[in-house]
């Protein structure tokens, strides 16, 4: 090959290097297939793409369009849409071409909180038949698999898909039973968001920036963590072959034993919930199986799972935020409400709706039943921390203090909280339904009785129509609550006797645990 030659080829070689690359135009996965746009809403996308480049998306007769900025990212925000049954195709253009098929439009509800939440539909209360029945191709799932991560990311890991028999058995049963119910009384296609993780803390899903400027010691835990995580992270790879080593053998030998306990077990407390019976202690394995923490980012971790399970949900548009938690929280009860104070008006910044709508669930009765009334029970405290959750507008608690077990932090019956919390988003739309419990109005002493009147829609009556309250509890001046004699005595009114406080001051209502 003659210099000249070769001279040509090295240059045309050099002028194909120096041709920029062009970026594919991406966007998080939220937006997808199946996915369910929120009707009445102005719908926004975003995602990111080459510096300058021109980016057009075009649905349901609109277009719009936008260049990238100098970071690469990009936001096209396209009109409110009325509900629309049939199945549509969203396409979003740049270097590269995206075709988002089978689009609705409809009403779009995000579940999350920990482990109640997470219970899933397969293991909830007639789960075979939910799961056998799950053949409505208008409703839809967004699964967000767990994920924490130290900084935001911008794609969650989940996918959009229609509910079926197969997949709907693994999602929230409290979230699924949610988006069925509206989905019946407004014939709206439901998209149904499942952001959860079983032992989340409530701050774990608030973001750094908030965390650092109101709640310190929580920001010092976290970046503590991650500082000691190199260390720790080689300290568990040095320990892990000799821990799979240890626990297959426990396996092999103490695990059938204890798995079959578990299945008789499971039996068990299944005819028991059928009879109105609470459940027996979970049975324990004689020879507890080998442990080995993992040093990974963890749910109880403040910040973690906002970054990795809900900024790169943000600022899809959601009709209502449904929350289940709380028992990882009641180690400091007190903090809880200030807390959730934060993550509600934070979300509502996040989405990008002031005025998004944010149902939760209040603790459910558990553990053993109080003998004597309780004076500084934490559920008691984190139940009272989310009452006060209500002086924020457009929020609504579903109680469930009636449907907890007392051996099983995770009563199986998730239709009747979903129902109540189904009740707060029918009561916005207009239906005539009450989501509230009586709320306490005033008292009064009159002849060493307490009457209690109560404020609300109706008549108090107890779920066995029976005239006596359980559960009511009254002190004197010296603040020594007692069991007090209820019977309901009017339409919205309880009258409250004790011999052992002749002159009460101060009552009380399901105060314990259980």
């Amino acid at each position: 090959m003659t210099k000249l030659k070769m001279m040509s080829i090295l240059g045309a070689m050099a002028s194909v290097m120096a041709l920029p690359v062009c970026a594919d135009v991406v966007m998080p996965s939220i937006y997808g297939d199946n996915m369910v746009l929120a009707q009445g809403k102005e719908l926004k996308f975003h995602g990111k793409a080459d510096p300058g480049e021109k980016v057009k998306i075009s649905f349901n007769g609109k277009t719009a369009e936008t260049v990238a900025g100098k970071d690469g990212t990009w936001r096209i925000t396209l009109p409110a849409m009325k509900v629309d049954h049939q199945p549509k195709m969203l396409t979003v253009e740049g270097n590269n071409k995206l075709n988002f098929r089978n689009v609705l439009l409809g009403d779009v509800y995000l579940a999350s909180g920990q482990s109640n939440m997470e219970w899933n539909v397969a293991r909830s209360n007639g789960g075979k038949e939910l799961c056998e029945n799950a053949k409505d191709p208008e409703i839809r799932i967004y699964h967000v698999k767990h994920n924490a991560t130290e900084k935001e990311t911008f794609s969650a890991p989940a996918r959009w898909e229609v509910i079926n028999p197969k997949n709907v058995g693994a999602f929230s049963g409290v979230g699924y039973q949610f988006a069925q119910e509206m989905r019946k009384v407004t014939g709206n296609p439901v998209g149904i968001i499942g952001a959860y993780w079983g032992g989340a803390a409530a701050q774990a899903y608030l973001p750094e920036k908030l965390v650092q400027k109101k709640f310190p010691g929580m920001h010092n835990q976290y970046k503590r963590f991650f500082i000691e995580y190199p260390a720790k992270k080689a300290e568990y790879d040095a320990k892990l072959p000799e821990f799979n080593k240890k626990r297959a053998e426990w396996r092999k030998v103490h695990g059938p034993a204890y798995w079959q306990m578990m299945r008789e077990y499971a039996a068990e407390s299944a005819e028991r919930r059928a009879k109105g019976l609470e459940p027996n202690p979970r049975p324990q394995p004689k020879v507890p199986e080998p442990r080995l923490n993992s040093p990974e980012p963890h749910q109880r971790l403040p910040i973690v799972l906002y970054n990795g399970m809900i900024k790169p949900l943000m600022p899809y548009p959601v009709t209502a935020v449904i929350w289940y938690q709380g028992e990882s929280n009641a180690g400091r009860p007190l903090e809880y409400e200030k807390i959730m104070d934060e993550l509600i008006l934070n979300w509502r910044e996040g989405f990008e709706d002031k005025d998004l709508p944010f149902y939760f669930v209040q603790l459910a009765n558990f553990m053993r039943k109080d003998d004597k009334p309780s004076t500084g029970n934490n559920w008691a405290f984190i139940r009272e921390s989310q009452t006060k959750n209500l002086k924020l507008h457009n929020t609504g608690m579903a109680l469930a203090i009636d449907v907890g077990e007392a051996n099983d932090i995770h009563p199986t019956d998730k239709t009747t909280v979903a129902k109540r919390l189904a009740l707060w988003e029918k009561k916005r739309l207009g239906m005539d339904v009450n989501p509230k419990g009586p709320e306490y109005k005033s008292m009064e002493v009159k002849n060493g009785a307490l009457i209690v009147t109560f404020n609300l829609k109706g008549k108090l009556k107890t779920k066995d129509n029976a005239p006596q309250v359980n559960a009511f509890a009254v002190a004197g001046k010296d603040k020594v609550f007692h069991w007090a004699k209820a019977e309901i005595t009017g339409d919205n009114q309880i009258t409250l006797k004790c011999d052992k406080v002749a002159e009460p001051v101060a009552v009380r209502y399901a105060w314990g645990n259980n």
